[in-house]
């Protein structure tokens, strides 16, 4: 009976501990897309599992914004914004917890290829025990003035 405890210990111990994927520590709500063709948002999971999920803003080289609305937190902080040259992009905190995303139009080059631009936001809140700080991808790919897919 021991040799059975012994064997059935550690596959009870491996189930209650396995990797759970957990929410994004900030999450948003789409407040407003200037022009759905151009811009979107996805919360999605990461591979491994582990990670938190995050959110992707993808926008074509067209203009466009995008609104999100944290929704379980009433005050958060808009840490830093930073993209690759070219990406064409701000980010603002216009009230306690609305951020807007601004793309500006990237002109057409007939010499270059479809080029992928990327940055992030960092957004933090002060939760009940510590500050949470959630990364919110931004991917712009050239595609004048084709919707995205």
């Amino acid at each position: 009976m021991k040799k059975l405890l012994y064997i059935l210990l550690p596959i009870i111990a491996i189930l209650f501990t396995g990797c759970e994927e957990d929410d994004s520590p900030i999450l948003f709500s789409t407040e407003n897309i200037s022009n759905p063709d151009n811009v979107k948002i996805e919360y999605y999971s990461p591979d491994p599992s582990c990670v938190p999920r995050m959110y992707t803003i993808t926008a074509n080289s067209n203009q466009s914004e995008i609104s999100i609305k944290c929704t379980n937190f009433s005050q958060i902080d808009l840490e830093k914004c930073d993209c690759e040259e070219g990406a064409e992009m701000t980010a603002k905190l216009v009230d306690s917890n609305t951020v807007v995303v601004s793309f500006n139009e990237i002109e057409a080059d007939n010499e270059q290829e479809i080029s992928t631009k990327s940055g992030y936001i960092e957004v933090s809140a002060i939760g009940k025990k510590d500050k949470v700080t959630t990364y919110i991808n931004v991917c712009r790919i050239a595609q004048y003035y084709a919707p995205l897919r």
